[in-house]
């Protein structure tokens, strides 16, 4: 008579989230006899996995032309997001536009002549 089991469990959770591995096992109700099958293995894992992946940033655009060509200006630049957080992925952190000032000089000024 061949090993008997009991149904597999259901699979546990995927531990960790990402790329993961999950089990089930069964209990044996009846060994073998007389020459029947022999119990095997009464634990299964398996791979698991979501698809997790991190948000990645663009990389920044060129900075804006100066809003002044004197007396500070502003300049700007950009990214965006090349690949958004999946899964338990991180999701992008910082800012998408930056800004730096620019042109910071005094404008020159017309010479004033006083009287005589």
């Amino acid at each position: 008579e061949d090993c008997q089991y009991e149904d597999w469990s259901a699979w546990t959770a995927c531990e960790p989230f990402c790329n993961g591995t999950q089990t089930r096992d069964r209990k044996i109700l009846a060994k073998a006899l007389h020459g029947g099958a022999p119990c095997t293995d009464t634990v299964e894992s398996q791979s698991c996995g979501h698809e997790c992946s991190d948000c990645k940033w663009t990389s920044w655009s060129s900075w804006t032309p100066c809003s002044q060509s004197c007396d500070g200006g502003a300049q700007t630049r950009a990214r965006s997001e090349a690949s958004p957080a999946r899964g338990a992925g991180a999701h992008c952190t910082g800012q998408k536009n930056e800004t730096q000032n620019c042109n910071t000089q005094d404008c020159p000024s017309d010479c004033e002549l006083s009287d005589w």
